[in-house]
């Protein structure tokens, strides 16, 4: 019998702040927005924080006189327009950029052997860009406790990432 012993330690420092703030005006509409900084370890030596901002706002058409009072009211009781943007981000791990080894089992001994993965010494912070933009809509249903009201929401959505982290064989 044999026996392994692995131990791990891993220098790894990230800390950041997060600024988010909300605004309503009743039930009319509202916008949104924030950011969110990090600073890692993990993004090398010299390097400066990444800031993720966002934003959204939206607006509660069935909340005006107009639409209540109109012939649309009475056929889509509520009528919500939707938008936000917003960036997000994934740091490479701690040793994502260097030559590391592992240890693995060779007969009754212990080995070191290179990572299946290649290192990256230029790797920087993914980031995904995400825009939204929808609408809500209530038709007014039949008279009575079923199908009163149906409930409609559509959305278009589009995300792009830069500098995606992918894993390579080696």
């Amino acid at each position: 019998t044999y026996k392994v012993v692995r131990d791990t330690r891993t220098p790894f420092v990230t800390y950041g702040y997060v600024v988010d703030q909300k605004f309503d005006y009743g039930e009319i509409g509202g916008v949104s927005g924030g950011f969110r900084t990090d600073y890692s370890s993990a993004f090398g030596q010299g390097s400066k924080p990444f800031t993720f901002p966002h934003f959204g706002a939206y607006l509660r058409v069935s909340s005006f006189d107009f639409w209540n009072n109109g012939a649309l009211g009475n056929i889509f009781p509520e009528f919500k327009l939707r938008a936000s943007y917003g960036k997000a981000g994934i740091q490479p791990g701690p040793f994502d950029r260097y030559i590391t080894l592992n240890t693995n089992s060779m007969g009754d001994n212990v080995a070191f052997v290179f990572k299946t993965t290649n290192p990256n010494p230029d790797l920087s912070v993914e980031v995904s860009r995400e825009t939204e933009i929808g609408a809500d809509i209530v038709i007014k249903g039949f008279k009575g406790a079923w199908f009163n009201n149906f409930n409609l929401s559509g959305t278009y959505w589009d995300k792009q990432t830069d500098n995606a982290i992918w894993p390579s064989d080696a």
